[in-house]
């Protein structure tokens, strides 16, 4: 003889499969944001490699020249896949 599901599973398989999945999209959100901190993050490394080459003059002059207007919100930058130019500026200036 052949069982029939229990009704009261088959009433939580839709929520139990919406919270899966939206997990599953939290964890895919969540790993996005922390791969563009390390974009981010490689390139002070690279500018910091510039500047020990002896191209931390020029690069200044280049970021300086680009005038972009910083993101705006939180969202905004956690997304960004460049650090904003002023802080390259910056952290160059105290190489």
């Amino acid at each position: 003889m052949r069982r029939r599901p229990d009704r009261a599973l088959l009433l939580l398989l839709p929520p139990l499969l919406l919270f899966v999945v939206s997990g599953a999209a939290r964890v895919d959100a969540a790993g996005k944001l922390l791969a563009l901190r390390a974009a981010r993050v490689s390139e002070f490394v690279a500018d910091r490699a510039a500047a020990d080459w002896g191209y931390a003059d020029q690069l200044t002059s280049l970021f300086t020249s680009f005038g972009e207007p910083p993101p705006r919100g939180l969202i905004a930058r956690l997304s960004a896949e460049h650090p904003l130019m002023q802080q390259r500026i910056d952290r160059l200036a105290g190489l």
